[in-house]
């Protein structure tokens, strides 16, 4: 998985007391809305989500989507993701 990779790229790296100082960021590097990881389980799961999503109540400070910055593991360790989202989500539904 992407984060045990990441994991062991700060331990092994030469500069592993440099390194445990940084903020290291594992995920895709692209922006992904709840709305999509939702439709995403709904489509994997082949089931309906009871999930209502609306911009109606939306407060000033709720997020419209996450990114992780990969960009320091990416520079400093060559580390990216191997794998996407969906993909993720897949492995974790079939796990059941």
């Amino acid at each position: 998985d992407d984060v045990i990779s990441l994991l062991k790229s700060i331990m092994y790296h030469k500069n592993y007391h440099e390194l445990n100082k940084k903020h290291f960021e594992c995920g895709t590097g692209l922006a992904t809305s709840i709305a999509n990881v939702v439709a995403m389980l709904e489509e994997i799961s082949d089931q309906k989500s009871k999930i209502f999503l609306s911009d109606v109540n939306k407060r000033p400070f709720d997020i419209n989507y996450a990114v992780a910055n990969i960009s320091l593991a990416s520079t400093v360790l060559g580390w990216q993701p191997k794998a996407d989202l969906r993909q993720v989500l897949e492995d974790r539904w079939n796990d059941n």
